[in-house]
């Protein structure tokens, strides 16, 4: 088993979809395909047909410029899925800055050009 699928983030399992996943992070240790900051994607525009944002947003003190990113990195008709907690304690990964309400989802995706956008609250 990979480090990939060890150290995941989120509660859903992405190999039961059958995709081509590429991971990125900045940890080697969990064996990303693509060893970087997810503001400076090592790929050209309209890669990916979508890209998984899982439990990232909390811990980036301006997520602004890796929203952007997300878009540029996405095909013309591709999905951003987000998850994030928001009823959840202060956690550290190396720091936690902010549980965004879905006013705030709205108004900064529609500002950097993402349309269609669904927000759906997970109660466990």
């Amino acid at each position: 088993m990979s480090g990939k699928k060890i150290n995941k983030r989120g509660c859903f399992d992405i190999s039961d979809y059958g995709l081509d996943v590429k991971y990125a992070n900045l940890n080697k240790s969990t064996e990303p395909d693509l060893y970087c900051d997810i503001i400076s994607i090592p790929v050209n525009g309209n890669s990916f047909d979508g890209v998984i944002l899982s439990e990232v947003i909390e811990h980036l003190p301006d997520p602004i410029p890796v929203l952007k990113e997300a878009l540029w990195v996405l095909k013309p008709g591709g999905k951003l899925l987000i998850t994030t907690p928001f009823m959840f304690q202060i956690h550290s990964d190396p720091k936690d800055y902010a549980r965004h309400t879905d006013t705030w989802y709205n108004k900064n995706l529609v500002d950097i050009s993402f349309m269609d956008i669904f927000i759906e609250k997970q109660v466990f």
